[in-house]
């Protein structure tokens, strides 16, 4: 290659840097960039509520339970209290 061929590139890749500096950003790039914020911010948020949701229904299921087996409890100490063959 000879030196005006090398500086033709030259020129043209200084063209091209120049090109793509000048050039400004338009909506698509910024929705680009806010979306890239945006979208683990939004998975984040629905994992927390996702998560509080099943914290909550395991806490109303326990509470279930220990109802369950206080009633469970009070039956069997009830029975002996009111069955007739004990009294005689």
């Amino acid at each position: 290659m000879n030196e005006e061929h090398l500086n033709q590139r030259l020129q043209k890749l200084e063209s091209d840097i120049k090109e793509l500096k000048a050039k400004k950003k338009d909506g698509w790039d910024k929705l680009q960039i806010l979306l890239t914020v945006l979208i683990p911010a939004a998975i984040t948020l629905v994992g927390i509520l996702i998560s509080d949701s099943v914290k909550d229904s395991e806490l109303e299921v326990a509470k279930i339970k220990a109802k369950v087996s206080q009633a469970g409890v009070i039956h069997d100490f009830l029975d002996p209290l009111t069955d007739k063959k004990n009294e005689e």
